[in-house]
């Protein structure tokens, strides 16, 4: 049980930085690569937080839209001795859907000492605007008393990563890694006492780069602004093998704080199973498919089907953004900051049609109703757009403008 006696800070926990970090040596921001593990949301419009998984790692995790990131990366270290482990870094990891049509994931990674093994499972919150992840340290006996283990965030709030404030601060009492940038913030909260925090600009002498040297933060600083920011803190972990991290989102750090703080007071296994529970009311069976199909194609299917769902929108019904990744992103910066995350009418079209042959008619009217609610003057649509209709790129592509008419007349055909 997660219980709020364990969300206050430790008694022993050293007192949260003050000093800021100086400003000389950051370097600009990046995206994270385009090749992702999986995608998941809630399908529920409670919670509107998406994530993407690459590496092994929780990369963009979007809010309170399907086109908007705001993180680069979260991600842990282990450090036993002189041995380090830093995750997203390893091949040697395996990722498990928690149901192939539940898109939450368990992922395991193979620590290269000592036998041990890291496994994290990560979910959202169905009631919140919060992600959730829990973190377990396998191996038994193998694991040494002296291992430790520390949280590293990069945001990027607001679809930038050059333009962050962040900070180690507290919410009620429990320490806490809080961001925010010009309209949104984000509080990373855990299940057992945070210390040792640092704020960092991304560069050569940034948190990870201090755990790599030493073994432990030992550069620590209150807060980082205006910038390329980076978060750290070590988890108190005891005699306790097991965590979990809530990443919360709102419009004010408190607002993020007391919302992953909210989901904290609850379970990890009852979240989790509310999580499953929603998209199994959510099922689309593959027994529409013809009788003859195999066990593999029912997977493809069911996988299919919620690969397209889960790149919804939650407000502006009907829209299915392309892809929730920036092809090349660890290239490209916030001068790309739309990659695929935005509505390209083609592939919207495509994924209405997909809908629409496996009996989901009204999602499919809902997506004329969108591109209807979008339509230029002229009549056309841009190449992409944003999901209020901004036009992204303003290139003019026939199958951009002709399938949206397509739609109309094979809605028209099934009634």
């Amino acid at each position: 049980m997660l219980r709020a006696r364990h969300l206050v800070g430790s008694s022993h926990a050293p007192e949260w930085p003050v000093e800021p970090s100086p400003t000389d040596a950051r370097t600009s921001a990046r995206w994270t690569t385009g090749n992702k593990d999986g995608v998941g949301t809630t399908p529920g419009a409670k919670s509107r937080v998406w994530f993407t998984l690459a590496r092994g790692v929780v990369t963009e995790v979007f809010y309170p839209a399907v086109d908007s990131p705001n993180i680069r990366r979260l991600s842990v270290i282990v450090v036993a001795g002189d041995r380090i482990f830093i995750d997203g870094t390893s091949h040697q990891y395996a990722v498990r859907s928690l149901r192939r049509w539940a898109p939450g994931y368990e992922v395991t990674s193979v620590v290269p000492f000592d036998g041990l093994q890291l496994q994290k499972t990560i979910i959202t919150d169905t009631g919140r605007a919060v992600l959730l992840q829990r973190t377990r340290l396998l191996g038994g006996d193998s694991i040494p008393r002296s291992a430790r283990l520390f949280v590293v965030l990069e945001p990027h709030l607001d679809n930038s990563g050059d333009a962050n404030d962040a900070w180690a601060g507290e919410y009620k009492g429990t320490h806490a890694l809080l961001a925010r940038g010009a309209r949104t913030a984000l509080a990373v909260l855990c299940s057992r006492p945070l210390a040792m925090g640092t704020s960092a600009f991304v560069g050569a002498d940034d948190a990870v780069a201090d755990i790599r040297a030493h073994g432990e933060l030992t550069c620590r600083r209150g807060s980082a602004v205006r910038g390329n920011v980076q978060l750290a803190a070590e988890v108190i972990l005891d005699d306790a093998r097991e965590l979990v991290l809530a990443l919360g989102f709102g419009a004010s750090a408190d607002h993020a704080a007391q919302q992953a703080r909210a989901s904290l007071h609850g379970t990890f296994e009852a979240a989790r199973r509310r999580y499953v529970s929603g998209w199994r009311r959510n099922r689309v069976h593959a027994g529409q498919l013809a009788n003859d199909h195999s066990r593999r194609v029912d997977r493809v299917f069911e996988a299919s089907v919620v690969a397209i769902r889960a790149h919804r929108d939650k407000e502006s019904t009907g829209a299915v953004i392309a892809s929730m990744a920036i092809p090349w992103g660890d290239a490209h910066g916030h001068h790309r900051a739309g990659g695929y995350h935005l509505v390209w009418p083609r592939d919207l079209v495509e994924s209405a049609g997909a809908l629409l042959s496996v009996g989901r008619d009204a999602e499919a009217r809902r997506t004329l109703l969108y591109l209807m609610s979008t339509q230029e003057a002229d009549g056309g649509w841009p190449q992409n757009m944003w999901l209020d209709g901004t036009a992204s790129s303003r290139g003019v592509q026939l199958d951009e403008v002709s399938l949206p008419i397509l739609l109309a007349r094979m809605l028209q055909r099934h009634g």
